[in-house]
Order: C-alpha cells, then sequence, then structure tokens
C-alpha cells in the first residue's frame, strides 16, 4: 500500500482478485489442482468444529 494514501488514523483498504474455490473452470485455467483446494478448504472447515 502506497504510504501516501494512508496514516495511523485511516484504514486503507486494497482490492484482490480471487476466484471462488467451486470455480473450476477458472481454477484450471490458472494452473489450481480443485482435488488440492478441496482438500485444503476441507482441513480448514474441520478446525473449526
Amino acid at each position: 500500500m502506497p504510504k501516501d494514501l494512508t496514516t495511523t488514523q485511516v484504514l486503507t483498504m486494497q482490492f484482490c482478485h480471487g476466484y471462488k474455490v467451486n470455480d473450476m473452470e477458472s481454477l484450471n485455467e490458472i494452473g489450481i489442482n480443485p482435488k488440492k483446494v478441496g482438500y485444503l478448504y476441507a482441513l480448514n472447515d474441520y478446525a473449526f468444529l
């Protein structure tokens, strides 16, 4: 984040583009293995039970 756009008194946000975990076509296009995403998603879901 550019230092001239924020201070300790101002919260500045930045948009980060991403994909939904169930968008298989987009995940495959960018070279991400949907099975690995599913595995990590399941681990994360299990961690908060």
